[in-house]
């Protein structure tokens, strides 16, 4: 296993897959003060409180290698109306087949009109050289998963454009158009 923290990767968590065994490997990661800084700065949110990944990679044959697992993470958001924090918590799993360059489509036999169902089976991603980037694909699945828009419970923007106001209050659009029209 290599762990090097790559620069401009906030999480870098690699296992050399050459020497992976038959049956497979198990581990479980947890991101540290210093990881979870990193991902909550590339992530917007104001902490990442808790990350941790139970994760087994194992060989697929073909120099295939497959990669499940599941994420468990606790963050801090702020607000779109607000701007208060708000405590949120993202459970994910996932189940990846890492394919070398030359096979990362899968296989398809032409004895049927059905088309391969796309939900059904491993997503498929390309191998770099020997090694898989756990860090990478939790990253990616929390940057799926974190809410573009935290409200807090209860939080309503209540705002109304004093133009348009103003505009009720002296008879509407139409209106305007009219005194405009009579003072000509």
């Amino acid at each position: 296993m290599t762990d090097a923290h790559a620069p401009g990767e906030p999480l870098s968590w690699r296992h050399d897959v050459a020497g992976l065994p038959g049956n497979g490997l198990k581990s479980r990661r947890e991101a540290t003060l210093d990881e979870r800084t990193r991902l909550a700065a590339a992530l917007g949110v104001l902490a990442l409180d808790h990350l941790v990944v139970d994760y087994s990679l194992k060989p697929l044959g073909q120099g295939r290698v497959g990669l499940e697992g599941s994420l468990a993470a606790r963050y801090r958001q702020a607000c779109v109306i607000t701007l208060e924090p708000i405590e949120q918590a993202l459970e994910e799993t996932f189940d990846i087949e890492f394919r070398p360059a030359s096979g990362d489509r899968p296989e398809r036999s032409d004895d049927t009109d059905d088309d391969l169902p796309i939900l059904s089976g491993a997503d498929v991603e390309p191998l770099p050289g020997n090694a898989v980037d756990v860090g990478r694909v939790a990253f990616e699945i929390l940057s799926a998963g974190i809410d573009p828009y935290p409200r807090k419970e209860g939080a309503a923007f209540d705002w109304s454009d004093p133009k348009e106001a103003e505009d009720r209050d002296m008879g509407g659009a139409f209106a305007a158009l009219s005194r405009l029209k009579r003072t000509e």
